[in-house]
């Protein structure tokens, strides 16, 4: 976004994402903005075990649009992060291979954008082939003031 209106913190970000009997595990790529840290940056984060932990990965230059992927080492559990087709990192996630691909927009008060955009959404089979999205869906809304506007199984908005 160009110039968000933010008074807290926002998140646009896709991730995997895996219930599991203990809690949850996750690899997640995105942007995020928080009041009085400076400019947007681009992110990383994890959580397997239990142990939340995230990397930044640089500036994110307003009204800039960007291709992000997180991805599972087939065989393994270790991910990797790209931003824009370009390896970031590569991180050891405990016991976590696979997961339901999903996009989430986040904000903390209830004054400032929760908008994020999602398009030309895909998702990496077992085989190591990517697939557009085929049944975009909402999960969950916990938001009243934005809802999911879903244009098509591969593109949607978080808007008022």
């Amino acid at each position: 976004m160009s110039d968000p209106v933010i008074t807290s913190m926002h998140v646009s970000s896709l991730y995997v994402w895996q219930h599991e009997p203990r809690g949850y595990r996750f690899t997640e790529v995105g942007w995020s903005f928080q009041k009085g840290v400076g400019e947007p940056r681009f992110f990383a984060a994890w959580k397997g075990n239990g142990l939340y932990e995230s990397a930044d990965l640089g500036l994110a230059p307003r009204g800039t649009n960007h291709y992000y992927s997180v991805r599972n080492v087939s065989g393994t559990d270790y991910w990797r992060w790209y931003l824009d087709g370009i390896f970031k990192i590569e991180r050891y996630v405990w016991n976590f291979r696979q997961g339901y691909t999903v996009v989430s927009s986040e904000h903390s008060a209830p004054d400032e954008t929760n908008y994020s955009h999602f398009w030309s959404l895909k998702r990496r089979d077992s085989a190591g082939n990517w697939n557009y999205w085929t049944n975009l869906s909402l999960y969950e809304d916990n938001d009243p003031d934005y809802y999911l506007n879903k244009v098509s199984n591969t593109e949607c908005y978080v808007q008022r």
